[in-house]
């Protein structure tokens, strides 16, 4: 079974903690049979999946592009949220959550607090201003959210609070219990992600 999710050039934590997460839950299930895909963290239900012979869904969510062509080969066993499970007609129950919500069941370490209040902004955003150098200017911490996800969820939990752009930096406030506020700097921001 092969794990796919999305792989941004410069990196963003969100979808790249996949591998990590499903190898801790799942020690030894995957490999690079293309045959049977994975699909777990990420907006990733859209007309972009490879086909295969067998599709396993767990978690994912829809919003980007349109719907992926399912056939009595997917099997579903949660989806992100109530708006996903309707647009692919599927039971509600299956609405779950977004499984990157299950990070704090392998990454355990304790931080102390030494942030009042960080900033990430989603991955695309991160692109086009120069947030660094904002965020000091503002007396904020200033998180990027294409480092690698270790630092990313370490800087989460020394912040006490967390403004975010990012949907997963705010999944992941959530998961390590970081009160955490939505902000959108930018249209490209999916509201749909965030309202699922």
């Amino acid at each position: 079974m092969k794990l796919y999710y999305f792989k941004d050039k410069e990196g963003n934590f969100g979808d790249d903690l996949n591998p990590w997460l499903w190898q801790s839950l799942f020690p030894g299930l995957f490999d690079d049979d293309n045959s049977h895909l994975f699909i777990g963290v990420g907006t990733l239900l859209n007309h972009r999946i490879p086909q295969a012979d067998k599709v396993t869904v767990f978690g994912s969510g829809h919003g980007y592009g349109s719907l992926p062509a399912i056939t009595p080969q997917w099997q579903f066993y949660c989806v992100r949220g109530p708006m996903t499970a309707k647009a692919l007609e599927l039971p509600p129950e299956l609405a779950i959550t977004d499984p990157a919500a299950l990070a704090p069941l392998f990454y355990t370490k304790q931080h102390q607090k030494h942030y009042p209040v960080s900033f990430m902004p989603h991955c695309d955003s991160a692109r086009y201003g120069d947030w660094q150098d904002i965020c000091k200017r503002a007396g904020v911490h200033y998180i990027d959210p294409r480092l690698p996800y270790m630092h990313v969820f370490a800087e989460i939990c020394r912040s006490e609070h967390l403004l975010t752009e990012a949907m997963h930096g705010a999944i992941l406030a959530d998961a390590f219990r970081v009160p955490w506020t939505p902000v959108k700097a930018y249209s490209h921001i999916s509201e749909y992600k965030w309202q699922d």
